[in-house]
């Protein structure tokens, strides 16, 4: 194209020199058309000299080449004026295009020839749209509003519009260049960005087309709990997450607030959004809640935390720890063997609590390889150094344990014992009853002997009341009350066995070893 345009401009140049022909164009020719658009020519022609010839009306094209008008002319050397059928431009023209006038003589010599114009042959229109809300609630209509012109910026009041909102298409006919459109959006459409096409054709097949984007704001429709696991043992991690979701049932950031609960409904703790939670070797066994709120929703969930019996058995130094790191009571018989020795506890603990077993209480001092045996197995622990307790009531219970088996395994003991302690009895209630008689026959003495005294000097013998006595009198009495009450008390003591001290290395019945 650009070769034949150079060539052109050559040939007129030259021709511009040899000939005198004159073409001027009366109209306005624009440089940009669109497809069916007519274009009409008015011009003057003058030559040099009169001459018989052609007038030809051209339009040469990226791909396509037309002489759209031939007529015979009689060229004068006064001004002639041709008005040039209109040209209706078609798809075939599209492109860049020239538009020329050639002059012919009879024999198809060239007189002379005009560019008239360069122009642009478009099959686009012009399409300025716009929505008057670009971030939309959910139950928000959609409105799209826009002007339609063509390639020269002129209205187009003949047109088909269509809007592609979410795979469905939406066609409108227009009479005018303006529109405005009102959709309505769907009540479960899709949270976040959405785009909306815009399309317009005129009949002559020119076109627009334009996209734009609009934003959807995300209605929260419901709340849940996500909870990893429906049943758990202490010890494992509970995750929680709140599941919110919108119009869509497509899950939305959340920040709801997770507060946990335990069997007894008392506060755990809590977590936004998610919550991750360790159970404690002591987590109550039975029903936790899991409560989880924000401004429009309070919900509730629940999981299971099962029982746990179980316990840790460990030694320090001379002390058996059995220590529960369940989360019920532990109860269980234990079995501690060292050597020849053994001994059964049976233990009873609340959950993360801790019974102590004395084992230089239990044991006697030696180095012992010591199997400790439960419900939950068998823990050895070798070359274990029970030393010597120095507890004084241990020492005290010990030898009574001691007197105690030996009794058991030397019965003639046993009936030795009893007979010492009837003996014993038997001689304190003697002393008593002969202490007893002593007094009883002294008294009467004491009467037999007043009486005498009395008879031998006549007098009888009438007590005398309280307010009768004299001082000296009183005084008497009352020292032989006292005396009295003294030898009464002593009657009454037992004497029997006072305990003494064992020597060092002796014990409480030693006199048995």
């Amino acid at each position: 194209m650009k070769f034949k345009l150079i060539t052109l401009i050559v040939i007129l140049l030259a021709f511009s020199v040899a000939v005198k022909a004159e073409i001027s164009v009366l109209n306005t020719v624009d440089s940009s058309y669109n497809i069916n658009e007519k274009i009409a020519l008015q011009t003057t022609i003058t030559n040099t000299k009169d001459i018989s010839g052609y007038v030809k009306a051209n339009i040469d094209c990226d791909n396509y080449n037309l002489d759209y008008y031939v007529t015979p002319f009689e060229f004068k050397t006064t001004p002639q004026q041709i008005n040039i059928p209109e040209l209706t431009l078609t798809e075939s023209m599209l492109g860049k295009c020239t538009l020329n006038i050639i002059l012919l003589d009879l024999n198809d010599s060239l007189i002379d020839q005009s560019l008239v114009q360069l122009i642009d042959v478009s099959d686009k229109l012009n399409l300025n749209s716009l929505l008057a809300d670009y971030d939309l609630d959910v139950g928000q209509s959609l409105i799209v509003k826009g002007t339609v012109t063509n390639i020269r910026n002129l209205p187009v009041n003949d047109a088909i519009l269509t809007i592609t909102l979410e795979d469905n298409n939406y066609e409108y006919n227009l009479d005018k260049s303006d529109f405005e459109i009102t959709l309505p959006l769907a009540e479960t459409i899709k949270s976040g960005t959405h785009e909306i096409t815009v399309n317009v054709k005129d009949p002559s097949g020119n076109s627009a087309e334009t996209v734009l984007g609009y934003t959807i704001i995300p209605k929260a429709m419901d709340l849940k709990n996500l909870v990893n696991k429906l049943e758990f043992l202490p010890g494992e991690s509970v995750e929680i997450s709140s599941l919110l979701y919108d119009q869509a049932n497509d899950l939305i950031e959340n920040d709801a607030e997770i507060r946990l609960y335990n069997p007894d409904n008392k506060y755990v703790t809590q977590g936004y959004g998610k919550l991750i939670y360790v159970l404690p070797s002591y987590a109550n066994p039975g029903t936790w809640i899991v409560r989880t709120s924000n401004k429009l929703f309070n919900i509730e969930s629940k999981f299971i935390v099962k029982e746990l019996k179980q316990a840790d058995i460990y030694i320090e130094g001379n002390t058996l720890f059995v220590k529960n790191t369940g989360n019920v009571n532990y109860q269980d018989d234990i079995t501690v063997n060292a050597g020849d020795q053994e001994f059964t506890k049976q233990v009873n603990i609340p959950p993360n609590e801790v019974e102590k077993i004395e084992l230089n209480k239990k044991l006697d001092p030696g180095v012992y390889d010591v199997t400790v045996a439960s419900s939950s197995g068998l823990k050895e622990f070798p070359q274990l150094n029970v030393e010597k307790s120095t507890d004084p009531s241990y020492l005290t219970g010990l030898a009574v344990t001691k007197t105690a088996n030996t009794l058991i395994e030397k019965p003639y003991l046993i009936f030795t014992l009893l007979a010492l302690i009837l003996v014993t009895l038997y001689l304190v209630n003697r002393n008593k009853t002969l202490k007893r008689v002593k007094h009883e026959r002294e008294i009467q003495l004491g009467n037999t002997q007043m009486l005498k005294i009395k008879k031998d000097k006549g007098v009888s013998f009438q007590p005398k009341k309280f307010s009768e006595m004299n001082d000296e009198e009183l005084k008497d009495y009352r020292k032989q009350i006292l005396k009295n009450m003294k030898d009464d008390k002593k009657d009454d003591e037992n004497p029997g066995y006072q305990y003494k001290p064992p020597k060092e290395g002796k014990g409480l019945f030693s006199m048995f070893d």
